[in-house]
């Protein structure tokens, strides 16, 4: 067994392959794979992020010398595809010439495992595609482990919650991890949080309070008992009138909180001692705001003169939606916003916008018509022109074409305050390519 590099076109795929019953054509392989293994979805991924450095090809050398893939079948046909569309049937080949045209990360050669035989890689082959075995397969995440690593989720509040709800002692660690679900639909509901005295959306991980500490722990309690017991209503099953009506309940048992005093923070050790009042915190020097609780993507001083109509209307739109409460519309309409902006900064420094072109390549080529004088940016439009090189590059950035085009079509729920924060990082240099297109004076504090 050792690591090999391989010419994608020089790999073969496996006749004997376990997705499909003995195949010895290779067109015919090719075919079912693509009407059956989501290979399209596959191939588009690899076209926009290249492949996974965490996953490595399985391959043995036959009597002709050929090297077959043993494991990874699916890849090696994407990738064989996205090197030559004339391999496809006919009538796929456009969607994949499209795929390989517009990218610039599809290798045209992969690292392998070569193995003597197919029996000693079955054992490694067996333990990925055998599921848990115990603990020695692959464990797949539960509820709890996925929101601690995607951060940004409909469970991120939810999951807060119980980490504070642990530390409290109103729930045990063996408990928590069936009633996460739940508690995040009850938690989406803007009525139900505003009952409980929460300020943050369903998908923050600083989860910010407007009631005193003692109040807020009295109505969460009961919250974790009815999600353990399955009281009131407060099951999997629940609907957006049961949530309201288990928040009407609160309020009139007396359990929700009755006044309101400054946000805080909830994992914060100020207003540890605060009253169960719920009165005004008074003779708190405060700083300024937090950038991060403003009500908008845009900040306020983000100020520029937009003479495009559609444009100037689309950009009122983002001003005035507030994030934390309408964070999918926010995040839709800073996609068509950033879009408008790209392709309008395109036909400005180049021409006319080539249609079908994606948008990470428009957005490649933008930056490096900004870099060709970049020594006339300010410090902060060139920190700025950095951080758009980020939105470009990494697909998980929040304002990525990839992430937005996610979010547009419900596949992924943003976070209000990473868009917020990307957003500030890349702002200068929007400004300097709005002052570029219209030619007129854009301010930003």
């Amino acid at each position: 067994m050792k690591r090999i590099s391989v010419n994608v076109l020089d790999l073969y795929l496996d006749s004997k392959n376990p997705r499909h019953d003995p195949i010895n054509n290779r067109m015919e392989i090719i075919n079912y794979l693509i009407q059956n293994e989501k290979i399209k979805v596959l191939a588009k991924s690899i076209a926009e992020n290249g492949t996974s450095p965490l996953e490595t090809l399985a391959v043995m050398e036959n009597e002709n010398g050929h090297f077959i893939a043993l494991e990874g079948n699916r890849r090696v046909c994407a990738l064989t595809l996205l090197n030559d569309p004339d391999l496809c049937p006919e009538n796929e080949r456009a969607y994949f010439r499209k795929l390989s045209d517009n990218s610039d990360v599809i290798p045209d050669a992969v690292e392998c495992v070569l193995f003597e035989n197919r029996e000693d890689a079955n054992k490694w082959i067996e333990l990925r595609h055998n599921g848990e075995q115990d603990g020695a397969g692959l464990l797949t995440w539960n509820a709890t482990q996925k929101a601690r690593h995607f951060g940004s989720s409909d469970n991120t509040l939810a999951l807060k919650l119980l980490d504070y709800a642990e530390t409290k002692g109103f729930i045990s660690k063996q408990k928590r991890d069936g009633i996460l679900t739940t508690a995040s639909r009850f938690l989406g509901n803007p009525v139900f949080r505003s009952t409980m005295g929460i300020r943050t959306g369903r998908s923050e991980s600083n989860v910010m309070i407007d009631v005193s500490r003692d109040e807020f722990d009295k109505v969460l309690e009961r919250f974790i008992n009815d999600l353990i017991n399955g009281e009131n209503n407060v099951t999997s099953r629940s609907k957006k009138e049961d949530w309201e009506n288990y928040a009407k309940q609160l309020r009139s048992e007396g359990i929700a909180p009755k006044g309101h005093c400054e946000p805080f923070a909830l994992f914060s050790t100020e207003h540890s001692n605060a009253s169960g009042k719920g009165s005004t915190i008074s003779k708190i020097v405060k700083n300024n705001q937090s950038p991060n609780n403003r009500k908008y993507i845009i900040p306020s001083d983000f100020k520029v003169n937009i003479p495009d109509p559609i444009l100037k209307r689309v950009f009122d739109e983002l001003r005035t939606l507030e994030c934390s409460e309408y964070t999918l519309a926010s995040s839709v309409v800073c996609r068509a916003f950033l879009e408008n902006i790209y392709s309008l900064a395109y036909e400005k420094f180049y021409g006319n916008y080539p249609e079908g072109m994606a948008e990470h390549v428009v957005m490649e080529k933008i930056i490096n018509k900004i870099e060709e004088d970049k020594n006339s940016l300010t410090k902060k439009e060139k920190k700025a022109l950095e951080a758009l090189k980020r939105v470009k590059t990494d697909t998980t950035n929040p304002l990525s074409p990839k992430t937005l085009g996610a979010n547009a079509h419900a596949g992924f729920y943003p976070d209000p305050t990473a868009l917020k924060v990307h957003w500030d990082n890349i702002s200068h240099i929007l400004l300097f390519m709005l002052n570029k297109i219209f030619n007129s004076s854009s301010v930003h504090k």
